[in-house]
């Protein structure tokens, strides 16, 4: 991929200094994806996990997968599109939240959230799904009690070290945390459709933050982890960081 039109945005964050996001990642959406080449164990067994994370597909239509990670006996994580009004969140091998109440455009930036609380006694209320900030229902689906053991690298775009479902479009922005989220912290992170620094804004548990780009001047092979040290270090055929972001 190509470097696109520059559309990078300096906003204030929430500590009030200058944040300046100039780059995604993009994906071919025939073989293109990233990932570390360590295994990810940051959120093994952990009952209180969150992710959050900006995409945009260039055809909503196709089936693809955001992120992935494999374990042993099919315990599984990833975020998958299904068509234009589909997402699925997969956890230790199962559907844990299914959202069908939005329709999806193309081109078009989205901030997707969410959060796992182990801890609720009733499974339907252990997982939760935000778009654009707001929280959306689950339906009958359900969480575990913990995230399970995964046993392989953090992989964006298509699934299991391989070309498979694959992302055409972008990805921006995205954090791992050690700690459930609430909807007042994903309409933070939200930002009103605009990124900013995350980490000033006093939210605990911020394990990983992935800039695609930022950190890394826009250059090379490596999305450099800004609060931890996992490195999403290994980009498979066109993978390449472009100057396309949400604003």
């Amino acid at each position: 991929m190509g470097i696109g039109a520059k559309l990078g945005i300096i906003a204030q964050s929430g500590a009030g200094a200058s944040f300046e996001n100039d780059y995604s990642i993009a994906f071919d959406g025939t073989d293109d994806y990233a990932n570390g080449t360590a295994n990810f164990t940051t959120w093994n067994g952990l009952a209180n996990v969150s992710f959050n994370l900006w995409f945009k597909r260039d055809d909503v239509t196709s089936n693809e997968m955001l992120m992935s990670q494999y374990g042993t006996g099919g315990n599984n994580f990833y975020i998958y599109c299904v068509g234009n009004s589909r997402i699925d969140v997969y956890l230790n091998g199962s559907v844990r939240y299914r959202h069908t109440g939005t329709t999806f455009a193309n081109n078009t930036w989205y901030n997707l959230g969410f959060s796992l609380d182990g801890t609720q006694g009733t499974s339907a209320d252990r997982v939760s799904l935000y778009l654009n900030g707001s929280s959306r229902l689950a339906g009958s689906f359900g969480g575990p009690t913990a995230i399970g053991t995964y046993t392989s690298d953090f992989q964006l775009s298509g699934r299991d070290g391989a070309s498979s479902f694959d992302l055409a479009g972008n990805l921006d922005e995205i954090s791992i945390w050690t700690s459930t989220l609430t909807e007042a912290n994903h309409n933070a992170i939200y930002n009103s459709g605009l990124p900013l620094d995350i980490s000033a804004l006093g939210i605990s548990g911020l394990a990983h933050w992935w800039r695609c780009g930022d950190s890394d001047s826009g250059t090379g092979t490596t999305i450099t982890d800004a609060v931890g040290s996992y490195n999403i270090d290994s980009f498979n055929e066109q993978a390449a960081f472009e100057e396309d972001v949400p604003s």
